[in-house]
C-alpha cells in the first residue's frame, strides 16, 4: 500500500536533513500532496507550522513529531512549550537514544528513535589519504568545542596547513572549505586520517558516522554521550588535549588496524542510517497504527 505524506522541516539543499529523507520517502512508493495526507512528517522544531497544517485539514492527518535535540540550558528554548506540542503528535521520533532519554528524563514523553539518514558517503580505497585532519560542522558553536582542537595543536603552527575546516563557520583556524556539495564532502572524508570531533553534545553527529563510511578514524570525547552510543570505545578519548593528543599518537601508530574497526562499525551504519531504511521506518510507525 502507498501512503501519501506531507514533510516539514528545514530546507537548503547541501546542509538539510528533510531532503534526503524526501528522497527515501520516494524510494519506497510514497506520494508527496499539498492536501489531506495521510502522514505528516517534521524533522525538526517547525511544530507550529505542522500542528496549525494538521488542524486546517479535512481529514485529520496521522501528525510524526521528530526532535534533533533538546537545547537544554538554552534559555532562548521553551521546553514547557515543546512538551505542549510533542504531546499534540500521534508520534514523537527522535535521532539517537541520547535524545531518547532527554525526552524522557526533561518532558517525560516517551519517543521511538530513527537516526537521521547520512550523505551518500562511500569508501574509495584508491583515494590517498593526503589530509591528516578534517573538522566538519558549526565550529563556532559553543557545543561544538572546536577550542579543544586549538588547544591540542597550540603548540603546532603547521595544523594551519594540516587541517580541513568544513562548514558553515569559519574559526580562523586550519584551511576553511565553506560547505562543500556532497560529492566533494565524500572526496573530503576519504581523503583525510580523522575526523576530529570533540563536541561535549551532540544530537547524532553525523560525521562522526559519516568519516567512518568514508574510511577515516573519528576521534570524540568520553563526556559526548552520542559518541558513547555510536562511537568504537577505540576512537574515544578524555575531553583535555593530553587524552586528545594521545589518541591520535596511540592510533597513527597502527593506522590500518584502527581502520579496519572504523570500516567495520560502517558496515552497520550504511544500512541503519541509510536513507531508505529511515523511511521505511517512519511509515511503519503510521502501519502499526493502522492495526
Amino acid at each position: 500500500m502507498n501512503f501519501t505524506i506531507k514533510t516539514f522541516g528545514w530546507r537548503n539543499q547541501t546542509l538539510d536533513q528533510i531532503s534526503r529523507i524526501d528522497q527515501g520517502l520516494q524510494a519506497i512508493g510514497c506520494f508527496f500532496v499539498d492536501e489531506s495526507p495521510d502522514i505528516v512528517y517534521s524533522n525538526n522544531d517547525m511544530y507550529d507550522d505542522i500542528l496549525e497544517y494538521a488542524q486546517n485539514q479535512k481529514k485529520k492527518p496521522f501528525i510524526i513529531l521528530n526532535v534533533l535535540d533538546l537545547q537544554i540550558g538554552n534559555p532562548n528554548y521553551n521546553l514547557a512549550k515543546v512538551k505542549e506540542q510533542l504531546s499534540k503528535a500521534d508520534a514523537i521520533t527522535c535521532i539517537s537514544e541520547t535524545v531518547q532519554k532527554q525526552i524522557k528524563d526533561e518532558l517525560n514523553l516517551n519517543a521511538i528513535v530513527i537516526y537521521n539518514p547520512t550523505k551518500d558517503i562511500s569508501y574509495d580505497s584508491r583515494v590517498d589519504r593526503s589530509i591528516p585532519f578534517l573538522y566538519v560542522g558549526r565550529a563556532n558553536d559553543a557545543r561544538k568545542r572546536f577550542s579543544l582542537i586549538k588547544e591540542v595543536f597550540q603548540n603546532h603552527p603547521q595544523i594551519n596547513k594540516a587541517l580541513a575546516v568544513c562548514g558553515s563557520e569559519n574559526p580562523n583556524f586550519g584551511i576553511y572549505t565553506g560547505v562543500l556539495a556532497d560529492q566533494d564532502l565524500d572526496l573530503l572524508y576519504n581523503s583525510c586520517k580523522f575526523l576530529l570531533l570533540p563536541s561535549s553534545f551532540e544530537g547524532l553527529g553525523l560525521p562522526m558516522i559519516e568519516a567512518m563510511l568514508g574510511g577515516a578514524i573519528p576521534i570524540t570525547c568520553s563526556d559526548n554521550p552520542t559518541a558513547i552510543e555510536l562511537c568504537p570505545n577505540e576512537f574515544i578519548c578524555d575531553p583535555n588535549p593530553k587524552s586528545f593528543m594521545a589518541k591520535l599518537v596511540e592510533i597513527n601508530k597502527d593506522y590500518s588496524r584502527f581502520q579496519k574497526i572504523s570500516l567495520e562499525y560502517a558496515e552497520k551504519y550504511k544500512i541503519l542510517m541509510n536513507k531508505n531504511t529511515v523511511a521505511e521506518k517512519i511509515i511503519n510507525i503510521y502501519k502499526q497504527s493502522l492495526c
